[in-house]
């Protein structure tokens, strides 16, 4: 038998986020078409039907394996974190503090939708700074970006791509992360973050959806364009007044979700897994 998983990959963009794409929008609805094409796929089918398991890495993934034949795949995340990089409890909040610190992490790339995080931020009223860590675009198209929308001196950028205990820094550093990708398997910035207590608000779409816990963070429904980007600013907004119990609750709740997600946990399931296909009728 074979062991293929888990699958990431089923996921498509919703067609009101594609300008978020610019000029890749083209190749994004290529990639949607094929996508959605595959359950058709005769090669697939009989490709799938030889597999003894197999995982889906997200729910959008997990459904077309199933209108493809696959009826027994099942869930499993394709990203974890190493054990140390947990932080020992989860965030307290500061009762006393007036601004909320907000952090955007990825590579800079289409899908990621940085400047959906920028618009957003440009409506949210309460007092909120977004540090944005990641890289991939040149450092005057993204000051452009950010003074276009009128957000010098609430936005930071170092310019340039961190290591990784800098960025764990950084996340120790915000109160929450901003997580926009409108494409995305999982996403292990989810995990780190919450790793070490962050919340998130973000979509509610692919591996964002399955990945945080719902009291963990906030999920915005993807309705249409000018929707989404008021409902982010929105939630940003209700963050930002929750009390700092609210939010020490909100950080519980996703470090002990993250605790669940560390590689070792993920090597012990794939080891059991293995023992019971090889003991499998199947395998004899």
């Amino acid at each position: 038998p074979t062991v293929f998983g888990p699958i990431g990959g089923g996921q498509t963009a919703p067609p009101s986020m594609l300008e978020y794409f610019g000029p890749d929008q083209t190749h994004e609805k290529l990639r949607t078409f094929l996508t959605k094409s595959l359950r058709y796929s005769p090669f697939h089918r009989q490709w799938f039907s030889k597999i003894s398991t197999i995982f889906a890495a997200n729910f959008d993934t997990l459904q077309l394996l199933q209108r493809m034949g696959k009826s027994d795949a099942s869930m499993e995340y394709d990203v974890g974190i190493p054990a140390e990089y947990l932080s020992p409890e989860p965030k307290t909040y500061d009762p006393s503090a007036k601004t909320l610190r907000l952090i955007w992490v990825a590579r800079m790339l289409p899908r990621k939708a940085l400047p959906l995080a920028l618009d957003a931020l440009a409506q949210v009223t309460y007092p909120t700074t977004l540090t944005i860590v990641g890289s991939g675009l040149p450092e005057t198209t993204v000051k452009a970006m950010i003074s276009e929308r009128g957000l010098d001196g609430r936005v930071f950028w170092a310019g340039r791509r961190l290591t990784m205990d800098e960025v764990r820094n950084a996340y120790q550093e915000h109160d929450a992360m901003l997580f926009t990708s409108v494409r995305e398997t999982c996403g292990v910035q989810l995990l780190e973050a919450m790793a070490v207590g962050l919340p998130i608000i973000t979509l509610d779409l692919h591996g964002a959806s399955n990945l945080v816990p719902d009291h963990g963070g906030i999920k915005v429904p993807v309705t249409t364009t000018a929707e989404v980007v008021t409902r982010l600013a929105q939630a940003i907004d209700r963050f930002g007044a929750k009390s700092a119990e609210e939010k020490n609750a909100m950080s519980r709740i996703s470090w002990e979700f993250a605790k669940g997600c560390t590689w070792s946990s993920r090597a012990a399931k794939a080891e059991t897994l293995y023992k019971h296909l090889i003991g499998s009728p199947a395998a004899s």
